[in-house]
């Protein structure tokens, strides 16, 4: 029976009698666990009703309870006729003695103390059912007088009672003892683990503290405390040190005004004193100085320190590093400024190229309409002729410059180096601008100080001859009375161009700026000798392609001098497959009608153009809108002497066309006629197959030389 003596009956009833429902429910369930009938009552004056229902076999009651108490419950059973023989046991906690001297004189049979042990309880419920089957003549009652805690007490009890009393006190006590040397024991453990805990925080604050006195050394700003007594610091980070130079014992215990910049010292003794008053300061900007004498911006934020009366009695200070910032935020102001003035100076420009494109246009459209006059004379009709070729050749010059200036800006733009004879160079210049002095009545000198030995140069012939008409345009188009002169000379393998003239001059403020994209000396609508503002700066642009440079010497009034110097490279210069032709003084006696050419071009007014241009030769023209019918017409006619082959065509490009006829016909001239004209672009031609090449807009005259040189 589960530890129960054999022979105590089975089903053994069992009145619990406990207010706590919790403690009640709970023993009761330990109680069913075993061969006991459990009843139970939530105090004494219920359980007294119960008894008289249902008598049980044992009473375990608690002491404390309301309406009637456990000792109250155990003196009505004990004194009963009928219910006298039940065993009691209370529940008792035995922090007061005097519950066991009431329990005897109310006639309990044991005590359990609380919280009790289930084999405890078990061993005692035992005990008192066995002591209740002992006949009656063995259970002698006793009076004695007990004197305890300075009171005399008469208690009569059983000496069986009394004899398991003193056990279950004894036992209590042993149990308590029992109780303490664990719970001392559990104190050493735990005691134990609190000094370990304590030796581990220790050294997690220790490690703390170098963390977080590591972060205040290398944090990104400056920190600095200084007392308000005397200003003198009394603690900074590392950041400050590393900033300023400074060792620690250089600034603590110094005054803080000998760390900041004469320029600051002011202010910083200013922000100090309201500091004093307020206790903050916010986002003051000031200037430290280092001990190299290097000035730091910085942003200062202190707020106070006070003590237990709110007097103030240090700062801290952040000090943050805004030397960078400043700068970048001058550059950025002065990127802005730039771009203010470009954004202006793009405007004129767009207005003053307006202007510029409109007017060369307005001479092309105005004397084409009256060209149509039925009755207009020869000689007015030539006039008009010439002055839409000259508006023609204005509009184009504008385009070049605006391609040009696009290349260059792209960074696609290169020198195309080829052998340059000077001498030829220079008179075709002379030709071309002695006329243009001589209409404004200026004098046009030229001073070649160039050799024979060193006429023929290596340099790219088209952005020099850029350079110097721009020099020299500029030269005649600014000068009203006097001359110009235009110098060259050869020093230290230096190419000297000087462009001298006698014209309205240049202030030096300007000197730098005229070379930027779209600045003119003279702005607005008010303007007297016109252009568009790219000459200058694409001719300094190819300089320094041609590791050259340009510079000017001029104020307003005495006129300009500006020096073109160009670095000559030694060796001869590379073999160019296709050279510009040169137009002949007379092609009107040309007769190809035994010839015939293959025009690729898909543009009517293009195709109409050339075999307008050519029909006075008498050449047959068979014509290819587009790459395949180029290679049809090339294989089907064999007699084709040359091909015209526009570049852009609407299937194929033209060097694709050119590689494929090539591979069938590698002796058929083939000239590329294209509006191409980026660096490279004759290169490319020239690696296709193509003999010569041609640029859009096509003149009649560089059409019939190019077509002579492989057709006579």
């Amino acid at each position: 029976m589960t530890g129960i003596d054999d022979n105590i009956p089975e089903r053994v009833k069992i009145l619990i009698v406990e207010d706590s429902l919790t403690q009640r429910l709970h023993l009761q369930h330990f109680l069913e666990q075993h061969p006991f009938v459990v009843k139970a009552a939530e105090n004494g004056k219920a359980a007294l009703a119960l008894v008289e229902v249902e008598r049980p076999d044992l009473v375990i009651s608690d002491i404390v309870m309301p309406e009637m108490n456990g000792f109250d419950l155990c003196q009505q059973l004990k004194t009963s006729a009928r219910f006298q023989d039940i065993p009691v046991i209370l529940l008792t906690s035995l922090s007061n003695p005097e519950d066991v001297l009431e329990g005897l004189a109310c006639g309990a049979d044991n005590f359990i103390t609380k919280p009790f042990k289930t084999d405890i309880l078990i061993g005692q419920i035992e005990s008192v059912l066995a002591n209740k089957r002992k006949v009656h003549d063995e259970r002698i009652k006793i009076g004695m007088e007990i004197n305890f805690m300075g009171k005399k007490r008469f208690v009569t009890a059983e000496h069986q009672q009394m004899l398991t009393l003193l056990l279950s006190t004894y036992e209590a006590a042993v149990l308590r003892n029992e109780d303490l040397a664990k719970a001392q024991e559990e104190l050493r453990v735990i005691n134990e683990q609190l000094e370990e805990l304590v030796e581990q925080r220790t050294v997690e604050l220790k490690k703390s503290e170098e963390k977080y006195l590591d972060l205040y050394d290398h944090a990104p700003t400056m920190f600095m405390s200084v007392e308000t007594t005397g200003g003198t610091v009394i603690q900074c980070n590392d950041t400050l040190l590393d900033h300023t130079g400074y060792t620690k014992d250089e600034i603590i215990g110094h005054p803080f005004t000998q760390r900041y910049h004469p320029d600051s010292l002011h202010k910083a003794t200013e922000d100090f004193n309201n500091f004093l008053r307020t206790g903050l300061v916010s986002n003051s900007e000031l200037n430290l100085r280092a001990k190299t004498g290097k000035k730091i911006i910085v942003l200062c934020n202190s707020t106070a320190v006070r003590d237990d009366q709110g007097n103030i009695i240090n700062s801290r200070t952040v000090l943050q590093d805004i030397t960078d910032l400043k700068k970048a935020q001058e550059e950025l102001r002065r990127s802005m400024e730039k771009a203010e003035e470009s954004d202006r100076l793009k405007s004129s420009f767009l207005a003053n190229m307006s202007h510029e494109i409109r007017t060369p246009m307005n001479g092309i459209l105005g004397f084409s309409q009256l060209l149509k006059d039925p009755d207009l004379d020869k000689s007015a009709r030539d006039q008009f002729i010439d002055l839409i070729g000259i508006s023609t050749q204005r509009l184009l010059n504008i385009i070049t410059d605006i391609v040009d200036i696009s290349k260059i800006e792209s960074g696609v733009e290169e020198a195309d180096l080829a052998e340059v004879d000077l001498s030829a160079f220079i008179s075709d210049t002379e030709a071309l601008f002695q006329p243009q002095a001589d209409s404004k009545n200026l004098t046009f000198t030229i001073q070649n100080r160039i050799t024979s030995a060193d006429s023929k140069i290596k340099t790219d012939k088209g952005k020099l001859k850029l350079i110097i008409h721009n020099l020299l345009s500029n030269a005649v188009k600014f000068t009203e009375k006097g001359g110009i002169e235009f110098e060259v000379r050869i020093e230290q393998k230096k190419f000297y161009c000087i462009v001298k003239d006698t014209g309205i001059g240049i202030d030096p403020q300007m000197h730098t700026l005229i070379f930027d994209r779209f600045r003119q000396v003279e702005f607005g609508h008010a303007r007297k000798y016109g252009g568009n503002g790219l000459g200058l700066s694409i001719a300094k642009s190819y300089a320094e392609i041609l590791k050259g440079e340009i510079t000017v010497n001029s104020s307003i009034g005495t006129g300009s001098t500006f020096t073109f110097i160009l670095p000559l490279e030694i060796g001869q210069a590379p073999a160019v497959n296709i050279q510009p032709v040169s137009p002949s003084d007379d092609n009107s006696k040309l007769n190809w009608e035994d010839k015939m050419i293959l025009l690729v071009e898909d543009e009517e007014e293009n195709a109409l153009f050339i075999s307008l241009a050519l029909r006075s030769t008498g050449i047959k023209i068979l014509r290819a809108h587009n790459g395949k019918e180029a290679i049809e017409l090339s294989n089907l006619h064999r007699d084709i002497s040359l091909v015209l082959m526009d570049i852009r065509l609407p299937d194929m490009d033209g060097l694709t066309i050119t590689r494929q006829i090539k591979s069938n016909r590698p002796e058929l001239t083939i000239i590329a006629v294209t509006a191409y004209a980026f660096a490279g672009d004759r290169e490319k031609c020239t690696h296709a197959g193509c003999n010569e090449y041609l640029t859009k807009p096509l003149r009649k005259d560089h059409l019939l030389e190019a077509l002579k040189k492989y057709l006579t």
